[in-house]
């Protein structure tokens, strides 16, 4: 029973080096080999959209450079991992020899240097009620194990999912954790805060989606 809380602790800690890295990136986005070791820690997990917003900042930092190694790498991921679709918008971009907009369909909400546009839809920018589900089942689960042996531990994992949940509005992921956590007893003030964080950050969220519509783009 313990196997996919378990997992799902694993994928949190990939989760919270691929973030790592992207803060790493945010700080020197002209270095070759931050973009690189971010673009191995996407690897490691199943889901491709972390390693798409990776290369789609890689696209924004350093356009260009057609014969250069971590472009070369990164289009091979890409016709490896992505979509069709999705591969062939990143050769295009190379050949073209220019920067990824600061707004682009083929940035997702993993990337840090680059913002989805509006046209991509709102599903793809979130998360799916299936990983909401195991994301808070996880969380339940680590605080289970680790409340009375490990408080620096489970500390580090509650903060890593209240990033997630303020970064990609999964505001189910939360109430089902909250929830489920209420049931056996009060809760840390840490939980508090990160509601009402979540609250603010989605009422923030309304103004830069306005500003990134399509017409923005033209």
């Amino acid at each position: 029973m313990t196997g996919e809380p378990l997992r799902d602790a694993v994928q949190m800690e990939q989760r919270q080096r691929f973030r790592a890295m992207g803060k790493q990136v945010r700080q020197a986005p002209q270095d070759p080999d931050l973009h690189v070791r971010r673009l191995q820690a996407a690897l490691a997990w199943q889901d491709d959209e972390p390693l798409q917003g990776a290369i789609a900042d890689l696209f924004h930092a350093m356009p260009g450079h057609v014969g250069h190694s971590v472009y070369g790498l990164a289009c091979e991921l890409a016709a490896a991992r992505l979509p069709r679709h999705v591969a062939q918008g990143f050769m295009a971009q190379l050949q073209q020899h220019r920067a990824l907009p600061a707004v682009h369909w083929l940035a997702t909400r993993w990337s840090v240097l680059v913002q989805p546009s509006a046209s991509v839809s709102a599903l793809r920018r979130r998360v799916s009620v299936d990983e909401s589900r195991r994301l808070a089942a996880a969380i339940v689960q680590a605080r289970t194990e680790l409340a009375g042996s490990d408080a620096q531990k489970l500390a580090e994992l509650e903060q890593e999912f209240f990033a997630h949940c303020q970064a990609c509005d999964d505001r189910l992921a939360f109430m089902l954790a909250r929830r489920q956590l209420l049931a056996r007893g009060s809760l840390p003030d840490a939980w508090q805060a990160a509601e009402v964080q979540l609250a603010q950050d989605g009422a923030a969220a309304v103004a830069p989606i306005a500003e990134n519509s399509p017409q923005a783009e033209s």
